[in-house]
């Protein structure tokens, strides 16, 4: 079953919580002009690759209703809202997780696999061209030159299949937001509290 997962990020300013991911130009090609849509934090579209990252997601926060969500999130899933106001069984997953504890969570110096790897094997992998690495045998490199062993680099690397990965992706698009927020807005006197909202299933 297809599923995507998509994040936002949302920051409580005197009790109310607003939706600070920007509002991006997109071309509407019916009525030939453009329209402001609100751009996510992050998205994936495969069940197989994130359902674990999400899992643990998932185990990390709460879950919260559609109608807990600021206006401008309210706005988007107004489809949701309907269906919880009237009952309606909602498939998908909503969640909530506080951004403080989720960046101190997420450590981006942990991996899930090191060892020596081939390094036309590193260049294909951190380039999309294959998605998975795996520890080079060392009865490959016994008899080996220095010349040809220099192919090989140590490397530390993430499961994609796994969760660690895909926090990692999520930490570093929503840390990006809040910076960018708060680089535009000077909040002198106040320490805002921000959450990450998770929406898939």
């Amino acid at each position: 079953m297809a599923a995507s997962y998509i994040f936002f990020v949302e920051a409580n300013i005197d009790g109310k919580w607003y939706c600070i991911n920007s509002q991006v130009k997109r071309f509407n090609d019916t009525e030939n002009k453009f329209e402001y849509v609100l751009a996510d934090t992050f998205w994936y579209g495969s069940r197989s690759y994130f359902s674990c990252a999400f899992d643990k997601f998932y185990e990390l926060g709460s879950s919260i209703k559609f109608s807990d969500l600021s206006d401008e999130l309210k706005r988007r899933y107004s489809f949701y809202i309907e269906k919880e106001a009237n009952g309606e069984d909602i498939w998908v997953k909503l969640i909530s997780v506080d951004f403080d504890n989720f960046v101190s969570y997420v450590d981006e110096k942990k991996f899930d696999h090191h060892g020596l790897i081939h390094k036309d094997k590193i260049f294909k992998y951190e380039h999309g061209d294959i998605d998975e690495l795996y520890e080079t045998d060392r009865s490959e490199l016994a008899g080996l030159s220095e010349k040809e062993l220099f192919a090989y680099n140590y490397y530390e690397w993430d499961d994609k299949f796994d969760w660690n990965w895909g926090l990692k992706e999520i930490k570093r698009c929503a840390v990006f937001d809040v910076s960018r927020f708060e680089a535009i807005n000077a909040f002198w006197d106040k320490k805002l509290n921000y959450r990450i909202i998770g929406i898939g299933g």
